[in-house]
């Protein structure tokens, strides 16, 4: 995999990045992974066309500026068209499936992260503490990565049953990545489980404070107990009657 790497007046070194609080901005892209039974419950006039959609590479942009982070993924929607015929009374316009939006902000000064989520067009924001997962590092295997040497840290998901891989570059020293800030101390240029794959596509270096805007005052911050009570309802189908008076149902799906 080569990796586009674009450095704006400024020579790369481990400790030089730090030391000159330079930003970073980082693409990467998101592959995510079926099991083969998975497609096998679509029917088969519709399985290639989803299979299609579903595996197609999801964009992801990170700034890091050293006081602040800021994770965002590409707007992306996908439609289904019916597996039902229309009748004179009722019109099924099919699945709206919109994937799950990435709004990621990590404040370096409080060490807090803020998701942003959205609910039936409406935002809100979620805010936890860093992650403070304890990660394993093996220093016996690397992953060569574009020009970089990567190395390996991980933990075991005893939720998901599954190990969870960062390959990290040492030599650049910003301790975050896809997910954001960690305890990896290098950029995270790889991130793999049983479900996805997420790779960094292009490194951009600028010797000047990348812009990251503040928090919008004006966006309500949900409790976990309201945002579950709030994704549940937005989960409902909705119903409505058009102007000829033919019911309408609409379904909407978001893709995790």
């Amino acid at each position: 995999m080569n990796i586009k790497t674009i450095a704006a007046i400024l020579t790369i070194a481990s400790q030089s990045l730090l030391n000159a609080q330079v930003s970073v901005k980082v693409t990467y892209e998101q592959q995510n992974i079926y099991p083969d039974n998975y497609w096998e419950k679509i029917p088969q006039d519709f399985r290639e066309n989803t299979k299609k959609l579903l595996t197609q590479p999801i964009t992801l942009n990170l700034i890091n500026n050293g006081e602040a982070s800021l994770i965002v993924s590409e707007d992306k929607k996908l439609n289904f068209s019916s597996m039902q015929e229309n009748n004179p009374d009722e019109r099924n316009l099919g699945i709206n499936m919109k994937l799950a939006e990435v709004w990621t902000h990590n404040d370096f000064n409080t060490n807090t992260t803020t998701k942003k989520v959205k609910l039936d067009n409406k935002s809100y924001y979620r805010q936890f503490p860093f992650d403070n997962t304890i990660y394993e590092f093996d220093p016996t295997v690397t992953k060569k990565i574009d020009s970089y040497q990567c190395n390996l840290a991980y933990y075991v998901s005893k939720k998901s049953n599954d190990t969870i891989k960062y390959w990290y570059a040492k030599e650049i020293a910003i301790a975050d990545g896809p997910y954001g800030p960690s305890s990896i101390p290098g950029l995270i240029l790889w991130y793999e489980n049983k479900y996805r794959v997420i790779y960094a596509t292009k490194i951009e270096y600028a010797d000047s404070k990348l812009e990251i805007k503040p928090l919008d005052n004006k966006i309500p911050i949900l409790s976990n107990d309201e945002y579950l009570q709030a994704e549940a309802e937005s989960r409902k189908p909705k119903n409505y009657v058009d102007e000829d008076g033919k019911r309408i149902k609409k379904n909407s799906i978001t893709i995790k």
